[in-house]
This record gives C-alpha cells, sequence and structure tokens, in this order.
C-alpha cells in the first residue's frame, strides 16, 4: 500500500504543479474558459497558484508526511471547486471527469497517508 500511496502522490504532484502552471504560461488560451464558467480573469492564476502550492506539498510529502496531508487537502478542496463549477456550467460528465478523477486520487492519497509514516 506504501509504495502504491507514494507512486500515486508524486505522480498526482507532478500533474497538478504542470495543469498550475498553464494558466502562468499560456493565459490567453484559458481566459476564454473563464469567461465561460462567469468567473473573473484573476481567479485562473490564484486557482494555478494554488495548484502548484498543492502539488509541491504532494511531492514534499513523500519525505515530509503532513506536508502531502495538507497538499492532498488544499488539491482535493480545489477539485470540489472545479466540480461545481462543472456542474453550474452545464458541463457533461465527460468534461467534469478528470475533476472527479483527481478528487478520487487526492482522497485517496489523503487516506493512505496514514500508511506512509
Amino acid at each position: 500500500m506504501k509504495i502504491a500511496v507514494k507512486g500515486i502522490q508524486a505522480l498526482v504532484g507532478l500533474a497538478f504543479i504542470f495543469f498550475g502552471s498553464m494558466p502562468l504560461l499560456n493565459a490567453e488560451a484559458l481566459a476564454g474558459q473563464m469567461d465561460q464558467f462567469g468567473l473573473p480573469v484573476w481567479f485562473m492564476y490564484v486557482t494555478g497558484v494554488l495548484e502548484i502550492i498543492g502539488g509541491i506539498g504532494l511531492l514534499a510529502g513523500l519525505w515530509k508526511h503532513k506536508y502531502g496531508l495538507w497538499g492532498a487537502g488544499l488539491l482535493a478542496v480545489i477539485m470540489v471547486g472545479a466540480i461545481g463549477v462543472h456542474i453550474l456550467a452545464g458541463d457533461g460528465l465527460t468534461k467534469t471527469f478528470p475533476a472527479i478523477l483527481f478528487l478520487l486520487l487526492t482522497l485517496f492519497i489523503g487516506y493512505g497517508q496514514r500508511f506512509t509514516k
């Protein structure tokens, strides 16, 4: 169990660092999505930075247990918000599924932290 949690934690941490950096590197492409969701563009930057922080927390959690737990918690909250935004925007399961998947993965990591002390 410990190896599975650590492996998923590393992959999810890297994924969130990558996805969180996208608004910072290619803001024009994602700004249209914010308009579509009815959110201000600055929210995209805040979310991106929080995703990077959560991803770094997951990676740091490979060595320090509490950072992984905090990173997983932060990212789970972000994913709950993402699911809510997709639902309010009327997006179907196809567009909402990545947020659901990452929510489940962050919850698994948070739960799995009890086995990785």
